[in-house]
């Protein structure tokens, strides 16, 4: 029988893809609208795109949370390499 998978399992598995969306998603952002702000915290309408944007990678509201996060982060790093 095969254990289930849990949100950690599912996160070491599917970070990379999270993490590749957000460094799409900074550079994108960086086009359109420049980078004289700093990158937006993750909560609010910043942590709502996030969520948009990995909501096709699982059902667990955890793991999206956690896939959200490391796509924020991403976005962020990829933005200040940018500025």
């Amino acid at each position: 029988m095969v254990p289930p998978v849990t949100a950690v399992d599912g996160f070491a598995h599917l970070r990379g893809c999270a993490a590749l969306r957000g460094e799409r998603w900074g550079e994108s952002v960086a086009r359109r609208v420049g980078t004289r702000r700093p990158w937006p915290a993750f909560e609010g309408r910043a942590r709502e795109v996030a969520l948009r944007k990995v909501a096709d990678l699982s059902r667990d509201p955890e793991l999206l949370e956690l896939l959200a996060a490391e796509l924020a982060q991403w976005a962020a790093r990829r933005w200040g390499e940018i500025r």
